[in-house]
């Protein structure tokens, strides 16, 4: 997968990697054993509106049995008073080319429960 713009191709399996991780939700969509689809959202979490954006768009145009939500922020804590649905994954996008990218993860983190970094939290360098 070739993402648009001025984006860098991650590694391979990066972004296979958060599409299972997602798909790992809880949540059935419809009950039976016929059924594969899962509801699940995602939060990109960076300083980077317009490479925030071409993610979304291009995890969401994947050809999925999901049900995907992606949520962009630009730090963390998100605002209390927004109506959205729990949260599944986090994904913090920290450019390396950008001193305010990387503190702005460092201080969202402190807004993230600890149990939530097992298996639910991941990090997209970009810039390398």
């Amino acid at each position: 997968m070739c993402f648009p713009g001025s984006l860098v191709r991650p590694p391979e399996g990066v972004y296979r990697e958060v599409r299972s991780a997602v798909r790992t939700g809880p949540e059935r969509l419809q009950p039976g054993p016929s059924t594969r689809a899962w509801r699940s959202s995602l939060s990109l979490v960076g300083t980077e509106d317009a490479l925030l954006q071409q993610l979304a768009d291009s995890m969401l145009k994947e050809d999925c049995a999901s049900e995907l939500k992606v949520h962009l922020a630009r730090s963390l804590p998100l605002p209390s008073n927004v109506n959205r649905p729990r949260i599944d994954l986090i994904v913090f996008v920290v450019n390396l080319h950008s001193k305010y990218s990387l503190r702005n993860v460092e201080e969202s983190l402190h807004h993230v429960d600890a149990t939530f970094f097992l298996g639910k939290v991941g990090f997209l360098i970009t810039g390398g």
